[in-house]
């Protein structure tokens, strides 16, 4: 029995749309998430540490 992947994604899209949209929700959610900790870390890379205080110049 051959198993087209395409076929059987529009037939769980069909039987179970309302659990299809919300995997494809979660995600992107998790996508984002993982770009926004991305992101964090490059930030946060870039900046020097003063243990958890800044640097106040006169």
């Amino acid at each position: 029995m051959q198993l087209d992947p395409a076929v059987l994604l529009g037939q769980i899209q069909q039987d179970y749309p309302i659990e299809f949209k919300l995997a494809e929700q979660a995600a992107i959610i998790a996508m984002q998430q993982r770009e926004i900790d991305r992101l964090t870390a490059l930030a946060q890379a870039a900046q020097p540490a003063f243990n958890g205080f800044e640097e106040h110049r006169e």
